[in-house]
């Protein structure tokens, strides 16, 4: 009888050892986790670049009344730029971040004057480009809660931007000729808390962000010949997210955005005309996972708000984790 039981366990213990195997990722398999099993924060020693390529069309936006309407006199713009990324994981549980974007902005306008007096219709359009490095971010995260322990975390986060992007139009040549500034002309601070929850093949998430914007000066008009002191409103971003494996290599993502801003100071002043602008915004992506690299597609969709843009933004990313 003791023999008997000797063999069975004999014969256990390869199947237990191969199971034991399994359950242990090895690093490079750490490398190739998807948006929905990776963790919060890089682990310690890896390296993840990218970029993110926007563009946006600016052609509409939502009035006083938060109801969609044109931009007067024909006016037009895009919106677009390149956003290098890069992440690094301190421990398992503490990560850096710098951003640096290049902006791309197109400004159009044309208009159709009609002048009583000589009977006549003046054709009136301008063209401006604006191109460059902006504003800088650099981010540390932590989690203040371990992902590991039951695949729950709440990350803080601190970021801060610095004003490197040219704040003031330059080749002043009239009105309507110049380069528009690329930078805001600011500093601006944002803390913030991430919850998420894994429950594979989902993951859920809520997060919440306050962003705080320091006074600064910049020239408002190209005819100003001294700079004008202003400050920001400052920021309240909040949002819920749903993500979902659909296979092994694909992820969808359903966000759902509020974003609130407090009135600007002009001078110290509040204009008289000034608004407090605010958005609710719907946001799908599809994530494509192939081994270390990653490619995602995103589509931030304005469903409501007041005195801001009322058009899509376009976002494609790329990266990867060395």
């Amino acid at each position: 009888m003791k023999r008997k039981y000797l063999i069975i366990i004999l014969l256990l213990l390869p199947v237990t050892g191969i199971c034991q195997k399994e359950k242990q990722l090895v690093p490079s398999d750490l490398k190739q986790l998807t948006i929905v099993t990776e963790p919060s924060t890089l682990y310690k020693g890896y390296f993840r670049a990218g970029t993110a390529v926007s563009f946006g069309v600016v052609d509409k936006y939502f009035n006083n009344d938060s109801k969609k309407q044109y931009f007067l006199n024909s006016a037009w713009a895009t919106n677009a730029g390149f956003n290098f990324m890069f992440q690094y994981g301190i421990t398992d549980r503490l990560q850096v971040e710098a951003a640096i974007p290049v902006s791309l902005n197109i400004r159009q306008s044309e208009s159709h004057i009609y002048v009583p007096s000589v009977d006549t219709t003046i054709d009136y359009s301008f063209t401006l480009k604006g191109r460059g490095l902006s504003d800088c971010y650099f981010t540390v995260k932590y989690q203040l809660i371990n992902e590991k322990t039951a695949n729950t975390s709440l990350t803080g986060s601190f970021e801060i931007m610095v004003p490197t992007g040219q704040k003031n139009p330059t080749d002043i040549k009239g009105e309507t000729d110049y380069k528009p500034p690329v930078g805001n002309g600011c500093f601006a601070a944002t803390t913030g808390l991430r919850f998420r929850k894994i429950q594979y093949p989902y993951s859920y998430s809520a997060y919440t962000y306050y962003i705080y914007q320091f006074a600064g000066s910049k020239i408002m008009d190209p005819a100003d010949t001294e700079e004008t002191s202003f400050k920001d409103g400052n920021h309240v971003d909040a949002g819920l997210n749903f993500s979902i494996l659909l296979n092994e290599w694909i992820a969808l993502t359903n966000e759902l955005n509020i974003y609130y801003r407090s009135k600007d100071k002009i001078n110290d002043q509040i204009p008289a005309d000034a608004i407090a602008p605010w958005a609710i915004s719907y946001e799908p992506r599809f994530v494509f996972q192939v081994k270390r690299f990653r490619i995602g597609e995103a589509v931030r969709i304005p469903l409501a708000g007041k005195g801001v843009s009322a058009d899509p933004i376009y976002v494609l990313i790329a990266q990867y984790v060395f």
